[in-house]
């Protein structure tokens, strides 16, 4: 499972592989997202660090919904 912090991250792998993560908290406190280990991910994570990285706002923002439900149910 790949561990990932990053909101911006989380939502685009969302939004690229429709893949839903399973959210934890680790020692610290601090909130991650877990994803499979696939080609589907590590080919977002990578379109994600493309500079001409380009996404629907819309479907976006909605991505950041489903996050923050997702971070609700473990706090």
């Amino acid at each position: 499972m790949k561990k990932i912090y990053s909101l911006n991250l989380i939502a685009y792998i969302m939004l690229t592989t429709e893949i839903e993560p399973t959210y934890e908290k680790d020692k610290d406190g601090l909130i991650y997202a877990k994803f499979p280990y696939c080609q589907g991910v590590s080919f977002a994570i990578r379109q994600f660090r493309d500079s001409k990285c380009s996404v629907n706002l819309h479907s976006f923002l909605n991505c950041y919904k489903a996050i923050r439900k997702g971070i609700r149910e473990v706090e």
